[in-house]
């Protein structure tokens, strides 16, 4: 009989998955995820939820602090672990919303 669980390969009593299926991983609680990184993902194994250590949540997936650095406006958030947005004045920004590397040359401030 086919596993009814969305991304499982190989499931035991229609409820808990042994394996996953390609390009899926399981997370902390046992689902298949997309994101190899993910602690905690959607039921369906399509969202992450949480990242593990040492990663940052943005739009689903797990990224680094410098994979959330390179999307301008955005900061590794340590506190939340989010990709989080920098402060309106910033361009960039590194470890807090006000902390900025940069500035966006509309507002006409400077470093």
């Amino acid at each position: 009989m086919k596993c009814p669980l969305y991304s499982c390969h190989k499931c035991e009593n229609h409820q808990k998955c042994l394996t996953c299926k390609n390009g899926y991983y399981h997370d902390n609680a046992k689902l298949c995820c997309a994101d190899p990184n993910c602690f905690k993902c959607s039921p369906l194994g399509e969202k992450c939820e949480v990242c593990d250590s040492g990663f940052y949540l943005l739009n689903h997936k797990c990224l680094t602090a410098d994979q959330c650095a390179t999307n301008i406006g955005k900061f590794a958030n340590d506190a939340n672990k989010l990709c989080d947005d920098c402060d309106n004045t910033c361009k960039t920004c590194v470890t807090t919303l006000n902390h900025c590397t940069s500035c966006k040359s509309e507002q006409n401030r400077y470093l």
